[in-house]
């Protein structure tokens, strides 16, 4: 993570990766955080030197403060001890909205409206002190703080406080808004925004990039939509679509933008299908569908098919019952009616299927006994 520590796309999949893996990464941390990702007690402390508005040298003139004088107690120590440093409102600003002081017990609301005057108290003060003068708050000892009086507000939602990360971050590290999708994206696609940005990567191997012309399925939040008017006047638009990762562009066609234009809309949740396209060196997808995630997931948890129509989920304890419905519909020598094989694959809590049938059975097949199947599934 070290080595990328300016590329946050590529972060994101690493940040991605240790979540899977059950590593704990902590967020940056004014007490504990350096320049560069560290570990601490089995866990990943994030780097300050990997914020927005941050400078190196800043981060080290703090880290010599933080050792000269122990951890910083209140928000008020630490601009006292950083006040003739390189340290300024652009750097304090990028720390709140990471939520590096959120150990020290403040919200994020409660500095991101404070720290402004604070410093300004900070830097008054220290100016008086250096010219010789009793300030009002200055009681001759060098080491004793501005009284602290903020006023305490509750803390930002949580949508603000991951925008917020994103901001300085360039990645969500207390949460992603996508969370409570990651099973169905990782079930349904089969490349992300990473598999596009490695193909500019010069230490990925020629047979690991994405190929031009590649079908491929991604799903992530259509954050911009850009349209533009064709020479023949139809109507087609650019994407900018972010998933777990980070972001990559989505073309809509004129035909593909006539079916799907009208349910396009930012801030939606999408499964998007098409075809890569390379130009220049720069990925995009060639969209030849788009569902939102929730219709998506109604129409593939449903029993509907897995590559044809006689394939079907289900939880494992319906299993029974789609057993005993099965076999009350097992043609008989004789018997009437048209028949299919249909194959039953398994579901878990999490949303990962089975790759293989839990079951094949040869029942008399109809739309009518289709839909009591699925409503079993």
């Amino acid at each position: 993570m070290n080595s990328l520590i300016s590329f946050p796309e590529r972060i994101a999949a690493y940040l991605s990766e240790c979540r899977t893996q059950g590593i704990r990464v902590l967020p940056p941390d004014i007490n504990m955080s350096s320049e560069r990702f560290t570990v601490k007690d089995g866990s990943i402390v994030y780097a300050l030197g990997a914020l927005k508005n941050v400078g190196l040298r800043s981060v080290a003139q703090l880290e010599s403060v933080r050792d000269a004088g122990g951890p910083f107690r209140s928000f008020t120590d630490f601009c006292e001890r950083t006040v003739n440093t390189d340290i300024n409102k652009r750097t304090v600003e990028s720390f709140i909205k990471a939520g590096a002081f959120d150990s020290l017990g403040y919200t994020r609301r409660t500095l991101y409206f404070a720290y402004d005057e604070v410093m300004d108290n900070t830097a008054a003060s220290y100016r008086s002190r250096a010219e010789g003068q009793l300030s009002l708050f200055d009681t001759g000892d060098d080491n004793a703080e501005l009284p602290e009086n903020l006023r305490v507000l509750s803390e930002f939602d949580a949508s603000e406080r991951l925008a917020m990360e994103k901001s300085v971050l360039g990645v969500y590290i207390s949460g992603h808004p996508l969370d409570k999708y990651l099973n169905e994206f990782n079930r349904v696609c089969t490349l992300t925004s990473v598999d596009l940005a490695s193909d500019s990567d010069e230490e990925i191997s020629e047979a690991d990039r994405v190929k031009d012309g590649t079908d491929a399925t991604m799903a992530g939040i259509i954050t911009d939509i850009k349209k533009k008017t064709t020479k023949s006047n139809a109507v087609m638009a650019f994407l900018t679509v972010q998933d777990m990762y980070g972001s990559f562009e989505a073309v809509v066609f004129p035909k593909t933008y006539e079916k799907f234009g009208r349910i396009l809309s930012a801030d939606m949740i999408a499964v998007l299908k098409g075809r890569i396209s390379i130009r220049d060196d720069a990925p995009s997808l060639y969209v030849s569908s788009i569902t939102p995630i929730d219709s998506y997931a109604v129409q593939h948890d449903a029993g509907i098919e897995r590559g044809g129509g006689n394939c079907f989920y289900a939880r494992r304890a319906n299993l029974a019952a789609i057993t005993a419905f099965c076999d009350f519909f097992t043609p008989s020598n004789g018997s009437g009616g048209e028949s299919a094989e249909i194959k039953v694959f398994t579901v878990s809590d999490n949303g990962f299927r089975s790759p293989t049938p839990e079951f094949t059975h040869r029942i008399l097949f109809n739309k009518q006994i289709k839909e009591a199947l699925e409503s079993l599934c």
